[in-house]
């Protein structure tokens, strides 16, 4: 940079890690004035696909640079110098923030760092010396409303940036609702957006920025075919990796990771590969029904895209009647020094369906270099900075099948560029319908839900080159966190997870008789991904074969196809350090999945000795015979307990356990969880204002959730005698002392 820009950074604290990227370095080695930052803090892809888009757009549309950052991987404390520096080198910045909150009020895996280090910042600075005072941002914050604390992080930062910092924000604060629509909030905020930017560096600048007309879009990326390579341990096979290619071995028939000292630390970007030790089926002969109706009849969708309903579907009295099944995983963590507690989420890292994999293959014309090892390398012609989703060298297969995801519902940007690529004037006006009832958002859009794979069935012209359709078209594959359902002091290297599998139906243009044969079903990519685990490791042999498929033909090499990449992520959903505490746990359907780990630890607790207070859990199903999740588990747990206390037992006699059961088909009347806690509204009223109990609610935010939170208010006021402002804050006093919890969706 040739000049240091530092203020007093030691007033502030320093930034965590030092290994982190310069972006002022980058910024410093373009040639252009007029400048957009663009950050983003993601969880699962979305605030991520929204900062690629907007940073593309600004150059292709505005014409104006821009550069697309990670927060996680740069230096954020670069913030305090970027006005110093942008004055000196005469340069026009604005910085951009797309930051997601997620779960109850908490930054994404990827702004830890950078949340902690900024809070850190106004705390220390007691002379409050707006240290950002000439700096410009733009600001689109995602969440969920049906989380109380919506958009906390995005409309925190805004306070912070504006009150502490003195910075100036660029046109309106941006919120996208995940429970309504998004891409729709994206899109009209977006729009609003553009005008403004421009009017900022027009005003900034002596120069006169042309915008007449958007550019023609350029790939980001030319790809090169790699016919040689020096070594096959340089190719990436799948795997996800943060420093380079990995691979495994096999010894006395265990597999392990080659050249791992035991000392590596898994994350969210370096997965640990864990083997399946069990898994089962937990439903027994459960169904959703589907009525049908001549729209779905009419839909146009393509047997290729989908899967076979052979055992999965049935047609009967013009319904549609699908299989629902839930898995239960135990997966091995010895060796891998991942420790987690009852409560904590894991990620897992799915992979897309072969036989759908083929079939873009084949949609996109690349069947003859599927194979073939590849690399993307910048486009001199393009002005973009992305980088590229895909970790290389790869074959185009391992790029469809482990790094992007073909699934995804194509985009509004998405649309504009594959729209640029057929010369067929009927798909031409296909694609710009598309994308004008996109901007309609009071259109209904299911219809144009479409597929990568689906639009190019449907328009047969459409000619996209495979270096777009890796770099600038398909978002990569994010994992999926799911609540641990088990308890590491309990079952000692071994984590759990319970997965219902996500399949809703689909027909084809050929099936108004609805016949079986012509009537197809989808499924979610990470549970159909954990199904085709869970249906592999039934075979016979499915072990050995794994180990001999190990081999070191870079044509065939893939990471163990039964082994899962998973990493943890800690959550506020923890029991409380008092064993003595009553709990309270309300958890529908796979809601139940924390609170087996809750029962289990408090069980360990109990036979260590410990004094463990009243354990209540309300758990809600549709048919105790059906998909009563644990029910046997939970039974046998409770035989234990009464054994055990009948002999006197004194490490056991104080663990208190109470399974209070909704279930919901089994009578007329619907009978929830909500419906069971009302019934029990003295014990509840008692033990949170008695006995200090700590309430955890897991499952459905936007009606379950909602629901038992009002009944809990009810209770306050019907059994304690509170009036409706009372309950109010009775509930909020008891989030802030941390005794009411939620993990919802």
């Amino acid at each position: 940079m040739g000049k240091n820009y530092s203020i007093d950074l030691d007033k502030y604290g320093e930034f965590p890690r030092e290994d982190r990227e310069s972006f002022i370095k980058e910024l410093d080695e373009i040639e252009e004035k007029d400048v957009v930052l663009v950050f983003f803090g993601t969880q699962t892809g979305t605030a991520e696909e929204f900062a690629t888009t907007f940073s593309q757009e600004i150059t292709e549309k505005l014409h104006i640079q821009s550069l697309l950052f990670d927060i996680e991987e740069y230096d954020m404390s670069e913030l305090l110098e970027l006005p110093l520096y942008s004055k000196d080198k005469g340069k026009n910045v604005i910085v951009s923030f797309f930051m997601s909150t997620y779960g109850e009020g908490e930054p994404t895996d990827n702004a830890v760092d950078f949340w902690e280090w900024i809070q850190n910042c106004v705390e220390n600075d007691v002379n409050e010396d707006k240290p950002l005072k000439d700096l410009s941002y733009v600001l689109f914050g995602l969440g969920n409303k049906t989380y109380e604390f919506y958009n906390l992080i995005g409309r925190e930062l805004n306070k912070i940036l504006k009150n502490w910092g003195g910075a100036s924000i660029i046109g309106e604060f941006g919120e996208g609702d995940d429970n309504e629509d998004t891409e729709g909030d994206f899109q009209e905020w977006k729009e609003k957006m553009y005008p403004c930017i421009l009017n900022y560096f027009q005003s900034s600048s002596s120069e006169t920025i042309e915008n007449d007309e958007p550019t023609e879009f350029t790939s980001s990326f030319n790809i090169k075919y790699i016919d040689d390579i020096n070594s096959q341990k340089d190719v990436f096979i799948g795997e996800l990796s943060r420093d380079g290619p990995r691979r495994w071995g096999c010894k006395d028939n265990s597999i392990f990771e080659l050249n791992n000292n035991n000392k590596q630390e898994y994350d969210v970007k370096h997965p640990f590969y864990a083997k399946v030790s069990n898994c089962k089926q937990l439903f027994q002969d459960c169904y959703d029904s589907y009525r049908i109706n001549n729209d779905i009849k009419d839909t146009k969708l393509w047997d290729q895209d989908v899967l076979e309903a052979t055992d999965i579907c049935k047609v009967e009295d013009n319904k549609i009647n699908i299989k629902r099944e839930c898995l239960h995983f135990d997966i091995d963590i010895s060796n891998s020094n991942i420790t987690y507690n009852p409560g904590d989420h894991v990620a897992i890292y799915p992979r897309n369906n072969e036989s759908i994999v083929n079939n873009l293959i084949n949609l996109l014309g690349v069947t003859e270099k599927a194979d073939t090892l590849i690399t993307l390398e910048k486009n001199p012609k393009s002005k973009s900075h992305n980088t590229p989703n895909i970790s290389m060298p790869c074959t185009i297969r391992t790029a469809l099948t482990y790094y992007l995801d073909i699934n995804a519902v194509l985009k509004i940007r998405q649309f504009e560029i594959i729209s640029g690529y057929t010369e067929n004037s009927q798909e031409k006006e296909y694609y710009n319908n598309i994308i004008e009832n996109f901007k309609n958002t009071s259109t209904n859009m299911e219809k144009y839900h479409k597929t990568l794979s689906q639009i190019l069935k449907e328009c047969p012209e459409t000619k996209i080159p495979i270096e777009v359709v890796l770099g600038d078209l398909l978002p990569k594959i994010t994992p999926r966190y799911y609540s641990i359902s088990s308890s590491p002091n309990a079952n000692p290297n071994t984590l759990s997870v319970t997965a219902i599998l996500v399949r809703y139906p689909l027909f084809t243009t050929s099936s108004p008789d609805l016949k079986l044969n012509k009537m197809v079903y989808s499924e979610g990519l990470c549970t159909g991904y954990l199904n085709s685990i869970y249906k592999n490791s039934q075979k016979e042999n499915a072990m050995d074969q794994m180990i001999n498929e190990l081999n070191y033909d870079i044509n065939t090499l893939h990471p163990p196809k039964l082994m899962i990449p998973i990493s943890i992520r800690e959550s506020t959903f923890k029991l409380p350090r008092d064993t003595t505490l009553p709990i309270i746990m309300i958890g529908p359907g796979t809601g139940i999945a924390p609170f087996r780990g809750f029962i289990q630890e408090r069980l360990w607790q109990a036979k260590q000795g410990k004094n463990v207070g009243k354990t209540i859990l309300f758990y809600g199903c549709r048919n105790r015979n059906q998909d009563y999740l644990y029910r046997q588990e939970l039974e046998d747990i409770k035989k234990e307990l009464d054994e055990r206390k009948s002999q006197n037992d004194n490490n056991i006699k104080s663990f208190d356990l109470e399974i209070i059961n909704a279930f919901s088909r089994e009578t007329d009347k619907k009978v929830y969880v909500q419906h069971r806690l009302a019934e029990h509204g003295e014990i509840i009223w008692e033990l949170i204002r008695e006995k200090r109990a700590h309430i955890y609610i897991c499952g459905d935010a936007s009606n379950m959730a909602r629901d038992v939170q009002a009944c809990i208010e009810n209770i306050a006021k019907t059994v304690g005698g509170m009036g409706e402002n009372q309950a109010n804050i009775l509930i909020k006093d008891l989030k802030l002392k941390g005794r009411f919890h939620e993990d919802v969706w």
